[in-house]
């Protein structure tokens, strides 16, 4: 998949979700229609394995911070959804789910820009634990 250099970053993304949002980013979704892009925003239709069709709206204004909106309980509370990081990151090209890539269950598709766009929203542990942290600083 090709990577979309976005308004936003993969680091914007994981700063306005929290850890358990972004990382359980991507988990339980068997299709998405979507993203579609109009000028500031990507929505989608989202089907979870259960059935459950969730909408979601990912605002990317530019000079503005993300928000965004998803049917789903914490989305109607307010709260910045694992669907609306899954969005993002499939906007920006990164189509594995940052737990899978940090327990080594996927690879990155061998491109310098998406292994930079995924890598840079990992914290220093999680780079270490894929793999290259014999170094030292």
């Amino acid at each position: 998949m090709a990577i979309n250099w976005s308004e936003f970053t993969v680091a914007e993304l994981r700063g306005r979700a929290s850890e358990e949002a972004f990382r359980s980013a991507g988990r339980h979704i068997v299709e998405l229609d979507g993203p579609h892009e109009d000028e500031w925003s990507l929505y989608a239709t989202i089907t979870l394995d259960d059935g459950q069709e969730l909408e979601t709206i990912l605002h990317h204004r530019a000079g503005k911070p993300l928000s965004g909106e998803c049917s789903c309980a914490p989305g109607r509370a307010g709260v910045f959804c694992s669907h609306l990081v899954w969005i993002g990151l499939t906007h920006l090209g990164l189509d594995a789910p940052p737990e899978a890539v940090v327990a080594g269950r996927t690879t990155l598709d061998g491109t310098r820009a998406a292994r930079v766009a995924l890598l840079a929203g990992l914290s220093r542990e999680e780079l270490d634990a894929i793999g290259g942290g014999d170094e030292q600083d």
